[in-house]
């Protein structure tokens, strides 16, 4: 008689091991799947199935949330392995369908969500989301406040953004001088309890990434003032802007790069409205000596004020360029762009005129960036980046743009030096970010 098949048994240790590699994968199909196998295998699923809460990405949001407070009510255990919670209002489109009223705040009205933020003690990234149309924190309720006040107090939490939020406490934002990331967009303080009577520290600074959207300039202040008035010594390695049209918005900018917190900086990117110019105003990058990576967006829709969609990009470069810089990587971020019929290799100067914003322009602003960029002051140099929008350009202008960029006759003096220059399409994002995913 043959003996009995034997089912060969793995170590726990390596079945953990393999449970771990499919986690970081994101791979949630095969995670349920083994979760199914046998209840041993359940917690350690659960932990990479649970550990970013995303309720912001489909609609309507409150459903989703119910649903996600009653599973945790029922299995508290599942909260502590929430490390990443993205909390996301309903859309102003929205509003207007809910029972016919307008202007309701699911967040605001939730009455259950201070019982929700309580089991979660151990968030790393959490992102809070309200309307464009702006939430008064001090109209939220105060279980809500208190709540949303202790989540942003986890001694666990390294990254934290927030949207449309008006009178923000600024003892809270000081308090954020403590975390690693850092995204505020449309975050106005509560001015009339800002005073430098009430800087109190009891942390360290360790803010390396800030990301600044539609911010103002109150609001950068106090950013500021936390990094300069903490103890020890703070050091930005990342700032990514959109600039406001508000009156002291560069300056409050220029402040922050050039106090000691803002000098280490490594990466800088100016990304400006793709529907509007502006000015980089006083914006001084000169005192930045460890910049190794710049990003810009340059937008082609014509505006009146603006003779050429590089002035500001150019304006930045050129405080780079008059003595050798560590800047490795540009990229520009590129929407609008007007694509004219050129033949395959440009092969006569007047089609390479035709790259800038009329005929006439000598070697287009093409030409004067690739003139800035292989100066000797750009020395360390690496690669341009030029990266092509599909949200604003047609697929057959696309191709062409690959094929114009890529051309060494665009880059006469670059090619000459060796730099390469890299095209490639990107799809925009959404512009609600979880803080976990900057600055990677």
């Amino acid at each position: 008689m043959l003996p009995s098949a034997v089912t060969p048994v793995l170590p726990p240790e390596l079945l953990e091991s393999i449970i771990d590699e499919v986690g970081r994968s994101d791979d949630t199909q095969t995670l349920r799947a083994f979760a199914l196998v046998c209840s041993t295998l359940l917690h350690r699923c659960q932990s990479h199935l649970f550990k970013a809460i995303d309720l912001d990405k489909r609609v309507p949001r409150e459903r989703y949330y119910r649903h996600f407070h009653h599973l945790l009510a029922s299995k508290p255990r599942i909260g502590t392995y929430v490390r990443h919670l993205r909390l996301g209002d309903d859309a102003e489109d929205d509003y207007g369908r809910r029972n016919g009223v307008g202007g309701i705040s699911w967040i605001a009205n939730a009455k259950t969500l201070p019982q929700t933020l309580g089991l979660l003690p151990r968030l790393e990234q959490f992102s809070l989301t309200f309307n464009s149309e702006m939430m008064d924190w001090n109209d939220l309720s105060p279980a809500t406040r208190i709540a949303l006040e202790h989540a942003l107090s986890l001694p666990t939490l390294q990254g934290v953004s927030l949207e449309f939020i008006s009178s923000f406490p600024p003892t809270i934002l000081l308090s954020f001088a403590r975390l690693k990331y850092l995204g505020l967009s449309c975050v106005e303080v509560d001015v009339v309890t800002t005073s430098p009577g009430r800087l109190n520290f009891d942390y360290p600074p360790r803010l390396e990434f800030i990301h600044l959207r539609g911010t103002p300039p109150s609001t950068i202040s106090v950013i500021s003032r936390s990094l300069i008035a903490s103890p020890g010594r703070a050091s930005i390695q990342k700032l990514s802007i959109t600039p406001t049209f508000e009156a002291g918005f560069c300056e409050a900018i220029n402040e922050l790069i050039n106090s000691p917190p803002g000098t280490n900086l490594s990466s800088f990117e100016w990304l400006p409205s793709i529907h509007f110019s502006s000015s980089i105003g006083p914006i001084d990058l000169t005192r930045l000596a460890n910049l190794h990576f710049l990003k810009f967006v340059i937008s082609f829709r014509r505006s009146p004020n603006q003779r050429s969609p590089f002035s500001q990009t150019l304006r930045l470069l050129n405080q780079l360029a008059s003595e050798p810089n560590q800047v490795e990587e540009i990229t520009l971020e590129c929407y609008f762009l007007r694509i004219p019929r050129l033949s395959h290799h440009l092969a006569h100067q007047e089609e390479r005129r035709l790259l800038g914003r009329d005929s006439n322009s000598a070697a287009g602003e093409w030409g004067a960036l690739d003139a800035l960029l292989s100066r000797p002051a750009f020395v360390r140099l690496k690669a341009l980046k030029i990266v092509l929008s599909l949200d604003s350009i047609v697929e057959g202008d696309l191709r062409q743009a690959q094929s114009v960029f890529r051309d060494a006759l665009l880059w006469p003096k670059l090619s000459k030096k060796g730099v390469p220059v890299l095209v490639h399409p990107q799809q925009r994002t959404d512009e609600r970010f979880l803080s976990r995913t900057f600055g990677h």
